[in-house]
């Protein structure tokens, strides 16, 4: 029975990769920042941030593959430093982990953000296209991909998968979804604004709001007003 190492396996997609694989007969190594979400005689589960001091080579000891899930994922500026960590500096760790343990296959999580997806010249968007990441995040998703190209050239055998929004369509139509909300509702958009700071912005958003409910909203480009394509996988 081949075992699987899925870091971010209590995330949203990792939690459901872990179900899945289990349900296909792998064993499942998880590795999270939070507590196991899955419980199950085939799935073992280890708590810890990349920072933190445990056996990593312990985790990829035995593992056929490693599903590298995990991420951080934010916009907001004081994050870069914590983002650089998680998502460049634990993708080397892994790598060279499993590179040490002659793991079979390295799949890595990255994003559409590396093209990105909202700003795209050409439509629609091929996986031949240049990257050109615009926010801090895409930037590390692109760097990562950079190291698993890397470790991929000294002999170990990787998958880059760009993944789009990502989102059930329950997450789609709630406008309290920390995903979808603000992109699709006008009262999670300035409560974003606010938190980003962009107290301007905020203020011209809630000259919209009226007593009819949730309002919906397009955003769109600064100079060209098209508004933006939103690519989503369920």
């Amino acid at each position: 029975m081949d075992k699987i190492l899925l870091t971010g396996a209590s995330g949203r997609i990792g939690n459901r990769l872990a179900v899945s694989l289990l349900n296909s007969g792998y064993t499942v190594q998880g590795l999270d920042l939070m507590p196991a979400k899955v419980s199950h005689p085939h799935y073992s589960h280890v708590q810890t941030n990349f920072k933190d001091s445990f056996d990593l080579e312990a985790c990829v000891d035995g593992v056929s593959s490693v599903l590298h899930m995990g991420a951080m994922m934010s916009w907001h500026p004081n994050d870069n430093a914590a983002m650089f960590e998680a998502n460049v500096s634990a993708t080397q760790l892994l790598l060279a982990a499993a590179k040490e343990a002659e793991v079979s296959r390295f799949v890595f999580a990255s994003s559409g953000e590396v093209y990105p997806e909202v700003a795209e010249t050409v439509f629609p968007i091929t996986e031949d296209m240049e990257l050109n990441p615009t926010s801090f995040y895409g930037l590390t998703k692109k760097l990562g991909e950079e190291l698993v190209t890397f470790y991929q050239r000294k002999g170990l055998e990787t998958v880059v998968l760009r993944f789009p929004h990502t989102q059930s369509a329950d997450e789609v139509l709630d406008p309290d979804s920390f995903f979808s909300g603000p992109r699709f509702f006008l009262d999670s958009k300035i409560k974003q604004m606010e938190f980003f700071g962009n107290t301007s912005a905020a203020k011209m958003l809630q000259g919209l709001k009226d007593n009819d409910g949730a309002k919906m909203i397009v955003q769109h480009g600064e100079e060209d007003r098209l508004p933006y394509h939103m690519h989503i996988a369920d």
